[in-house]
């Protein structure tokens, strides 16, 4: 009976132990392929790292002994790898609660390796790549605590990986990447926590991407310096230049592009139909109307957020509002968009003119 306890016990420990546990809460350093591949030796059952991790090794070439690795508390640096070609072996990371920098990987071409990464609790730098050509690998990425830093990357031609990424905590930062040719890969970015900023960016053509990020998460917007841009009449960017107080710099880009004035004279012309109308629409009435409407009493402060758009897109002038209701006298019959701004930011409604 006592040996058949004492081998249970040994069993129940050994399954235990097997599960992995939390490690190395002051982190780790890699700087060498010996160092990788001996991590599961020296660190048996270690699945979730409490620290720091950073890779850095001249002769490092694969990542295929942290597989194990589920969890990075801490910051994940990798940085100045001259032979390290891929991330594979990090296929097993879904989280990281720190941030995740990428610095001077001279062969990395795309992040294939983090498929299973969802969540980098801080920032995302990516920085001084020559063969980096876009973001794929990245599939399963759908926030970033902090910024997201695009920057001097001579190889990348577009941001084709992110098409999950919905929020940025912190800035978006694009910044001269010379064969950047789009910004497509963010389309499905909702709202970023502070400074829109495409700076630099020398064969960039237009901000086609950036369309749907809800213009009140953005603190300030900077469009600079980019020499082939002409099209900046994207909604989000629209929708931000109409709210008060709003912080812009736009100057040096192509023609279209190259000052306030030109990008607000092109958001004129943004179709109406980019207006999805199922998307948090406010209520007024009367529907349909005549003459005038009622805007909803939330914005009764605030009479000069309110933009109004015909079917084609070109944007209307009001002549007053009074006791919150709008004067549309000599409006055509048909529907029109309105946007209305308020200090809890954009909403959208529609009327239709009888």
């Amino acid at each position: 009976m006592k040996n058949r306890i004492t081998t249970t016990l040994a069993l129940l420990c050994f399954h235990v132990l097997s599960i992995g546990q939390p490690c190395l809460p002051g982190g780790i350093t890699f700087t060498s392929q010996a160092e990788i591949d001996s991590f599961q030796i020296n660190y048996p059952n270690c699945t979730e790292i409490e620290g720091n991790v950073a890779i850095s090794g001249s002769n490092i070439k694969n990542l295929l002994g942290l597989s194990a690795i589920t969890q990075i508390n801490g910051d994940l640096g990798i940085s100045i790898n001259d032979s390290l070609a891929s991330l594979t072996g990090l296929n097993g990371l879904t989280s990281l609660g720190g941030a995740l920098t990428f610095s001077t990987n001279q062969l990395l071409t795309n992040f294939t390796g983090l498929t299973g990464l969802k969540s980098v609790g801080g920032y995302f730098v990516v920085l001084y790549h020559p063969a980096l050509v876009d973001f794929s690998g990245l599939d399963s990425l759908t926030t970033i605590g902090n910024n997201l830093e695009i920057v001097i990357n001579w190889g990348i031609e577009s941001l084709n990986g992110l098409e999950r990424l919905t929020s940025i905590g912190g800035n978006l930062f694009i910044y001269s990447n010379p064969a950047l040719a789009n910004l497509s890969g963010l389309g499905a970015l909702q709202s970023v926590g502070g400074s829109l900023s495409v700076d630099g960016n020398q064969v960039l053509t237009s901000l086609a991407g950036l369309d749907s990020v809800a213009p009140e998460s953005i603190t300030q917007l900077f469009i600079v310096n980019n020499p082939v841009l002409s099209a900046c009449n994207v909604r989000s960017v629209c929708d931000y230049l109409s709210m008060p107080n709003a912080i812009i710099n736009i100057g040096n880009n192509a023609e279209g592009c190259n000052s306030r004035p030109q990008v607000e004279d092109a958001c004129e012309h943004v179709s109406a139909n980019s207006y999805d109308p199922g998307e948090s629409f406010i209520s007024i009435f009367p529907v349909p109307c005549r003459d005038q409407f009622a805007l909803p009493a939330g914005f009764r402060e605030c009479p000069t957020g309110l933009t109004i758009y015909n079917s084609l897109g070109k944007r209307m002038d009001y002549r007053s509002i009074r006791n919150n209701v709008v004067d549309i006298t000599g409006f055509q019959p048909g529907t029109y968009i309105l946007l209305l701004k308020s200090k809890n930011g954009v909403r959208r409604g529609k009327i239709v003119v009888i």
